[in-house]
């Protein structure tokens, strides 16, 4: 099994980005789950304000902190959960990223064999296709120019080999040989 097909076992792969969305999510949840919570206590609040008896204000009192005692709790074990989320969800985007970043790197450094696999749920599936479809366009421009370049220089040998044994005797057959390669060079 090769390098580009094993599965991830880091879920931090780009730790600086991950957390920092992590904690992006985690923080919005608070801030959302703060007002819901002036939304949700503020009517009472008003309605102690306004309660006439003593038994009204106890009821609605024990109301407030009923609710307080539950909802900042799980509002934080939800804004925590989503924040975990988040980390194993851009697990499927960050180990992608990684991993084209690795084979641009060897794209670069010439090795045009190198495919890659990515996971089944991970994102940019187009981006893994169209990435091993440029590594094999290369690498087939690769050989396409070593044997034109080896083509070339047998041609240039025999063309020598015929200009030192005959000397300048057959000028129209190493025209034509010339012509024939800058033909097929693509120059003229």
């Amino acid at each position: 099994m090769s390098f580009w097909s094993l599965s991830r076992r880091k879920y931090l792969i780009r730790p600086s980005f991950q957390l920092r969305l992590a904690l992006n999510i985690f923080f919005f949840i608070v801030i959302y789950s703060i007002i819901i919570g002036c939304l949700l206590f503020l009517p009472l609040f008003l309605e102690s304000k306004a309660a006439t008896t003593f038994e009204e204000q106890v009821r609605i009192s024990e109301i407030t902190l009923y609710l307080h005692a539950r909802l900042w709790i799980a509002v934080f074990l939800v804004a925590a959960m989503a924040g975990i989320h988040a980390i194993f969800y851009s697990h499927r985007v960050v180990g992608p990223a990684y991993r084209f970043e690795a084979m641009l790197n060897e794209l670069l450094n010439g090795n045009y064999s190198i495919r890659i696999k990515i996971r089944r749920k991970d994102e940019f599936k187009e981006i893994e296709v169209l990435l091993n479809r440029l590594a094999e366009v290369l690498e087939r421009v690769r050989i396409s120019d070593r044997q034109l370049r080896s083509d070339i220089t047998d041609r240039l040998v025999s063309i020598n080999a015929m200009v030192e044994a005959s000397g300048i005797e057959h000028p129209e057959q190493v025209r034509h040989a010339l012509k024939s390669m800058i033909g097929e060079i693509g120059i003229a």
